[in-house]
């Protein structure tokens, strides 16, 4: 049986790897330097271990930057990146 780094191990959301790099280079034109680079890495849970409290739960990939995150701070991200789009919205609305 094969040996593996379990740092390495671990399923992706966006799975950013098997974007062929012309598709990328044409995505980034489009919606943004990071857009096809941002992924999120999940660290391999057993089935008994439920993420609760400060424990991390996977890496933030943006760029070349790796960020290991608790499920509370994704929630935070998560809850700021909403608040930003709308508030992004709503100045675009109201000509500001």
């Amino acid at each position: 049986m094969k040996k593996y780094n379990k740092k390495q191990r671990g399923g992706y959301v966006n799975q950013s790897f098997g974007i062929p790099n012309d598709v990328a280079k044409k995505n980034d034109k489009r919606m943004g330097n990071y857009w096809s680079s941002i992924d999120f890495q999940m660290h391999e849970q057993k089935q008994t271990e439920y993420p609760t409290g400060p424990s991390k739960i996977g890496y933030l990939q943006v760029g070349n930057h790796d960020i290991e995150l608790t499920m509370a701070e994704c929630n935070r991200i998560a809850h700021t990146l909403v608040e930003a789009i709308d508030l992004a919205k709503k100045k675009y609305k109201l000509n500001m």
